[in-house]
């Protein structure tokens, strides 16, 4: 419906650089804006548009219908990472165990809260990365989880599981390359991998981490050659700059105007200085960027923001959706922690943590947040699972104190 709506137009400033992007790839101009080599945009987002752009021709509403369709597919990455948790505690099956049903409801239930994701849903009827990213995050952190947590019997097994922990690398290298913050994702899951299985896990975790780091670094090599400097995108110094200046507030975003004079030639120069202006700010300034830094991470539980371009995400309703999502991202966190022992729990806790970091240095956005609530919806309905197996014990606490004897009605024994 909303793509329908929109038929293929850009309503967001940033959607005409993706969709330049896209076609000087699509037309084999290489990665390049307004006939410039450029590493502004993170590139994964753009080469997927340029694909469907050399497939179909220039259309972003085919994008767009594509890119719902691979939405479609996140509620069963995260039913089987809810599945790799219900596994872990079936050690304990003290713990929600007359709450849990043989059909999986928490695994089948987290995946239509996935689906259902307003946020996501909008997200997809325009050529931002989110998509792309929450895709590949699910997909990613659920086939690292099961080559983790799954034994392996005979060459066969063993197999499987290496494919599983290569093609987990490779949907990390994506989530990396579409939204530049989760870089670092392949690297830390196989370190959580060596972590919690040692030299039984070696080769998967050597995968993850292979394959997931080397696409983000042949980006940063490339970037060397084209623009002489290595790194994976030149917006970070701007991002730094519009949170570390005397108009910024926790939840200011891109409103801030920032001015350099002069202003230097090059997107590479650009970003150097507006670095240098903010870490000037914020040696001047550090009591007030630590508080605003503490601020914006727990601004991350925001799903409304400040909208900076008016549209369907800015009206009444689409507010009273934001709000009402706060209760269900605050029971995720509160089940991060219940489960903080368990494998998906501590897989889901680390793209939150640089979500909540990136934003913490720079700004923050409601979208910065998105491709975790998946993951969030599992944990959510196991801190619901465990508040009604309280109150359930609770009630039969006070009922039996209601029903046993009191000690004065008792007989005497004199």
């Amino acid at each position: 419906m909303l793509i329908s709506r929109g038929h293929g137009a850009l309503g967001f400033y940033d959607e005409h650089d993706y969709d330049a992007l896209a076609r000087a790839l699509a037309g084999g101009h290489g990665f390049s804006l307004h006939g410039a080599p450029t590493a502004f945009r993170a590139p994964a987002g753009p080469a997927a548009i340029a694909l469907a752009y050399a497939a179909f021709g220039a259309r972003p509403w085919i994008f767009e219908v594509l890119q719902a369709f691979a939405l479609a597919t996140v509620p069963f990455a995260v039913a089987r990472l809810a599945r790799l948790a219900r596994r872990a505690r079936r050690a304990r099956p003290e713990r929600l165990a007359r709450l849990e049903s043989r059909r999986d409801w928490v695994s089948n239930l987290a995946g239509a809260l996935a689906a259902a994701h307003p946020g996501l849903s909008y997200a997809a009827s325009t050529l931002y990365p989110t998509v792309l990213t929450t895709v590949a995050l699910a997909w990613g952190l659920a086939l690292a989880g099961e080559s983790i947590s799954e034994g392996a019997e005979g060459a066969e097994g063993a197999a499987k599981q290496h494919a599983r922990a290569a093609a987990a690398g490779l949907a990390l290298a994506v989530a990396g390359l579409a939204t530049t913050y989760f870089a670092p994702l392949a690297a830390i899951v196989a370190l959580l991998a060596l972590v919690r299985s040692g030299r039984r896990r070696l080769g998967e975790a050597a995968l993850i981490a292979a394959i997931g780091l080397l696409p983000p670094a042949a980006w940063a090599a490339r970037n060397h050659a084209a623009l002489g400097v290595t790194t994976l995108a030149t917006n970070g110094g701007f991002n730094l700059a519009l949170g570390a200046n005397d108009q910024a507030t926790p939840r200011s975003g891109n409103w801030v105007e920032l001015t350099l004079s002069p202003r230097p030639d090059g997107e590479v120069a650009r970003d150097a200085a507006y670095r240098a202006l903010a870490i000037d700010w914020i040696r001047a300034h550090p009591a007030r960027f630590v508080a605003l830094s503490a601020a914006r991470a727990l601004a991350v539980v925001d799903s409304v923001g400040k909208p900076r371009t008016a549209g369907a995400h800015d009206s009444g309703a689409a507010r009273a959706l934001g709000w009402a999502m706060l209760p269900l991202t605050l029971l995720g966190l509160a089940g991060l922690v219940l489960r903080r022992r368990t494998l998906g729990a501590q897989l889901a806790m680390v793209p939150l943590a640089l979500v909540m970091a990136s934003s913490a240095a720079t700004l923050v956005k409601p979208r910065f947040r998105f491709p975790c609530d998946p993951l969030l919806a599992i944990f959510a309905l196991e801190a619901a699972a465990s508040a009604a197996c309280a109150a359930r014990a609770l009630g039969r606490a006070r009922l039996g104190a209601r029903t046993r004897p009191s000690p004065s009605k008792e007989p005497s024994n004199a």
